[in-house]
């Protein structure tokens, strides 16, 4: 007897079962990227919040031309690196997208090879079910002969 279509397809199912989870190790990848660049972006502003707080508030006497120059300096540094974090951010949240893109996309193949294989393991059975009966009218048939 030839084999089942069924279970010609396992081979496939558990292909895209392998694609649908390393899609989803590479969406939890990058949700936990972009959760850590967001996490060092909230560090930069809170740095930068202090200092500008302390720059203000702290000074109390009077501040030399100098130290007040290097202390601008300083906070556009931390604005420079704010920037460059809210890219990064930006960058992790794209990823984020495309990860989550292919993940549905394996999920939806994963889901319809499955699909296909229950019809056709439905089909087999009824077929199955049909062969039965028609040995058990012939063996009607040939037990009312004899």
């Amino acid at each position: 007897m030839a084999e089942r279509r069924s279970k010609r397809l396992e081979p496939v199912k558990r292909l895209e079962a392998m694609r649908e989870d390393k899609a989803l190790q590479q969406l939890a990848h990058a949700m936990q990227q972009l959760q850590q660049a967001r996490q060092r972006l909230a560090q930069l502003e809170g740095f930068s919040s202090e200092y500008r707080a302390r720059m203000l508030g702290g000074a109390g006497g009077t501040i030399s031309g100098r130290s007040l120059h290097g202390m601008a300096r300083f906070q556009d540094h931390l604005e420079g690196l704010m920037q460059a974090q809210l890219r990064i951010c930006q960058g992790a949240e794209d990823m984020l997208a495309r990860a989550r893109e292919q993940w549905r996309s394996a999920h939806a193949r994963q889901r319809a090879v499955s699909s296909v294989i229950g019809r056709f393991e439905q089909s087999e059975a009824l077929d199955d079910a049909r062969q039965e009966q028609r040995e058990m009218d012939e063996q009607g048939l040939r037990r009312r002969d004899f």
